[in-house]
């Protein structure tokens, strides 16, 4: 996606350019403007079928993990440099209905110390084991799409395009509803 917005700013720079933010003008009184290069960012909220697994299973780890000194030299030469900073909690080995109050704590303090990232370890109530990254501050999915809640969208008035230069107003409305 934002490569895709690049381009297009590329393409049609007018159609990118907003009144400066302080509002300044030139030497005419013009207000001056500058190109807007937006991002974006895209996170996953965790399935209610995730939350079940963890909260079902037993917690095996929560790996804590600041990457704020990333690319920061390790040695004298810059050879060898430092990708993330991590701190691996252990957890009670009982399967416990509150496992997920238990990470949201953890990452509350995890938040204050500056990691970014929780990685949870843990096994589901059939057994299988499964990971997933979290983000401390929001505890959405960091980078994850395995457990993204996925839900499927009907009914709709009229037989849908394949494609499309506008949102369909009314596939926008039935997903804001699921979330």
């Amino acid at each position: 996606m934002n490569y895709l917005i690049r381009h297009c700013v590329q393409e049609n720079k007018a159609a990118f350019r907003v009144l400066h933010p302080d509002g300044s003008t030139d030497a005419a009184g013009v207000p001056r403007k500058v190109t807007a290069y937006h991002k974006v960012e895209m996170r996953g909220h965790p399935s209610l079928d995730l939350i079940q697994s963890i909260n079902g299973g037993v917690l095996e780890s929560i790996e804590l993990i600041d990457k704020r000194k990333r690319n920061l030299n390790w040695d004298t030469n810059g050879n060898t440099k430092e990708i993330r900073r991590t701190v691996m909690l252990r957890v009670g080995p009982k399967a416990n209905a509150k496992n997920m109050s238990r990470i949201r704590e953890a990452a509350t303090l995890a938040v204050a110390r500056h990691y970014g990232e929780a990685r949870v370890k843990f096994k589901g109530p059939n057994g299988v084991p499964g990971t997933v990254t979290l983000e401390t501050d929001t505890m959405q999915l960091a980078q994850d799409s395995l457990y993204v809640k996925k839900e499927k969208i009907s009914g709709f008035s009229s037989l849908l395009e394949s494609s499309s230069q506008r949102l369909n107003q009314e596939i926008v409305g039935k997903m804001a509803r699921l979330l």
